[in-house]
């Protein structure tokens, strides 16, 4: 289990196997280290140096003898905050690749509350616009866990400097008044009433159009379109500033 870990951090299969024989005979020469390990004769100075590079393993000289010992394990700590560090300096360039390579138009599906969670946070989470659009038919209204979901919502914008506009079809527009004193999204929500009614539920997020179906099994359809996105948002745009 511990050679599976170090290997992990970025040890070799061998170098774990050194490293492990090392703490447990102490300082040693290479004869009895060889067999602890069970690594070949024609390997352990390689492995020996490769260590000591990610300054595990030390060494001495004993009159014509050169001693090895193992470094203090939480020198594995720095060796894995180096790695990290290493990670986090390069996720800019990754990311900018990833983002070069993703299809200007694609669609994707998530199920579930947990799946949609993640999907809020990822949209939010993103440098983006702040203010956020959005078209409820508010059929969902005595529902609680979906109530439960946009009440966690209002909380994830609040965390994230985010507001949003939202139209609310007519119908139900008095019952989605008295539920917002429940569900505490006032602060976060600037929302009116549109005399169309609207399907379901649709927001707008950027270059992404979110579909929403709250059924038995929570449903969200992310399309990344500039172009469709643009005509969603020209829809609001104009519904927001009807009578």
């Amino acid at each position: 289990m511990v050679a599976e870990l170090l290997k992990e951090i970025g040890l070799t299969e061998r170098e774990s196997k050194v490293y492990l024989s090392l703490l447990d005979l102490g300082r040693s020469t290479t004869g009895p280290l060889i067999k602890a390990s069970e690594v070949p004769n024609s390997k352990i100075y390689e492995i020996l140096s490769s260590l000591h590079k990610k300054g595990l393993v030390t060494w001495v000289i004993g009159g014509k003898t050169k001693f090895f010992e193992a470094a203090d394990p939480k020198t594995l700590l720095r060796l894995f905050d180096q790695k990290r560090r290493t990670l986090a300096n390069m996720l800019p360039e990754l990311e900018a690749r990833r983002s070069r390579a993703q299809s200007p138009q694609s669609v994707s599906l998530f199920e579930g509350f947990p799946a949609i969670r993640n999907l809020y946070i990822d949209l939010l989470s993103q440098a983006g616009p702040k203010v956020l659009y959005g078209m409820t038919a508010a059929d969902w209204i005595e529902d609680k866990m979906v109530g439960d979901f946009y009440s966690w919502y209002a909380s994830l914008k609040q965390e994230y400097g985010v507001t949003s506009r939202l139209l609310v079809s007519k119908k139900n527009w008095a019952a989605f008044q008295r539920q917002y004193k429940t569900m505490k999204l006032l602060p976060k929500w600037e929302a009116k009433p549109s005399h169309i009614s609207f399907p379901g539920d649709v927001g707008i997020v950027g270059k992404h159009v979110l579909i929403l179906n709250w059924d038995e099994v929570p449903t969200a359809i992310l399309i990344q379109s500039k172009w469709l996105s643009q005509q969603y948002m020209q829809f609001f745009k104009e519904a927001w500033s009807s009578p």
